[in-house]
């Protein structure tokens, strides 16, 4: 378990969040101290791929997206296409996270044209489709959500229900 001394205090991590000497998890603000204190340390390099993702989903799930951005793309440098499919989803709402819808969508445009079709599935088209609402493109989020309704079998999920929601207040 990796511990950090920050504060006057020692924080562990524990699975995905940091705890304190009493094994409670720390507010969001402390967890993001934590984790940037973290990050200038690791070398992902000397860790195996799996704890790297799980990392990176702690990183994601306490909000440190910038961080979870460099650890899933190292994942996706580094892995095999299986990983990469599944990176893919979480990595562009990273960058949606941040504020930057057109890094999600030309990293799409790039795994597209380097893996085909396959790479594509409804959970990274429903990122896509929201990052194409996020610059003004509703034609093309329309066919990202549309093809996403499609391989769910017509069983949108929430996110995908909103950026219909979307599309539809925006043409």
């Amino acid at each position: 378990m990796k511990t950090i001394e920050y504060q006057s205090n020692t924080y562990s991590l524990n699975g995905k969040k940091w705890v304190d000497s009493r094994g409670m998890v720390v507010p969001l603000v402390t967890q993001a101290a934590l984790n940037k204190k973290y990050n200038e340390e690791i070398d992902f390099e000397s860790i195996h791929i799996s704890k790297v993702i799980e990392l990176a989903d702690g990183l994601k799930e306490t909000r440190s997206f910038t961080y979870a951005i460099r650890a899933y793309q190292f994942v996706i440098d580094n892995s095999d296409y299986a990983t990469i499919k599944t990176m893919l989803p979480r990595i562009t709402s990273c960058y949606l996270a941040t504020g930057f819808p057109n890094k999600a969508i030309d990293l799409f445009s790039t795994a597209q044209k380097r893996y085909g079709e396959s790479i594509v599935n409804h959970v990274m088209l429903t990122s896509i489709a929201t990052a194409f609402c996020d610059v003004g493109e509703f034609d093309q989020a329309k066919k990202c959500y549309d093809k996403a309704s499609t391989m769910s079998g017509g069983r949108a999920s929430i996110e995908l229900s909103l950026v219909y929601k979307r599309i539809k207040k925006g043409k």
